[in-house]
């Protein structure tokens, strides 16, 4: 009785909601994640991940590995791909309810494509900062520009090449050094005593009369000797 409860409710998602489940905008159809989508693109228009022969594909491999991250049937999606997955996947909508997977697949149905997102990544101040961080063996970075704060660069090393992602998955998720991790966004650190930049700025901003507690201070370090 149970498996024939179970029968009937699969027949129920299959056939009845079937069309329902289909029409949804924000299905991901994850098995033709590459068929369609948008690229990504760095400021001056150099191609950092793209959809070729229903694959995706990073041309500039390990180098914006961190900031750009990966599309995967298998893996899902991170970085960019992932901040910016419902923009660069096709519309559901736009594809048909009755459109299939298999037809996408094959070719038989065009389907509409997804955005293409500019970022404010260089790719030269990419190269300059991935070179500096080289020498060491786990680091981060991120270069900003002071006038906009637009990003202009972000890696961490250790990288990997995203284009290898499914072959060498078990290795990199094994891996102590945690290719994988993305140190400039994910890691945890403390600001140290470049941040004392930010609160003096603060202070300075809110009119801050320091001078009162000085006498306070002066207590503190000049208590007389029990």
């Amino acid at each position: 009785m149970l498996f024939a409860v179970l029968a009937l409710r699969q027949l129920w998602i299959q056939v009845i909601e079937g069309p329902a489940l289909a029409e949804r905008p924000n299905n991901p159809r994850r098995a033709a994640v590459a068929v369609g989508r948008g690229a990504i693109l760095a400021s001056e228009g150099t191609p950092l991940a793209i959809s070729r022969g229903g694959v995706r594909v990073y041309p500039q491999g390990a180098l914006f590995a961190q900031a750009v991250g990966y599309a995967s049937p298998r893996y899902g999606t991170s970085g960019l791909e992932n901040a910016f997955d419902q923009l660069l996947t096709p519309r559901a909508d736009a594809a048909g309810p009755l459109m299939q997977l298999r037809d996408i697949i094959s070719g038989r149905h065009a389907l509409p494509r997804g955005d293409d997102v500019v970022t404010t990544l260089d790719v030269r101040v990419q190269r300059a900062l991935v070179a500096g961080l080289a020498r060491y063996r786990r680091a981060a970075g991120v270069v900003l520009d002071p006038r906009t704060g637009a990003v202009l660069a972000l890696a961490s090393v250790p990288s990997y090449d995203p284009n290898d992602l499914d072959a060498h998955w078990s290795s990199l998720v094994s891996d102590t050094a945690s290719p994988l991790l993305d140190r400039a966004i994910d890691g945890l650190y403390p600001p140290g005593s470049t941040f004392k930049v930010v609160t003096a700025a603060d202070a300075l901003d809110a009119r801050v009369q320091v001078h009162r507690h000085r006498r306070f201070y002066d207590r503190l370090l000049h208590r007389p000797q029990r």
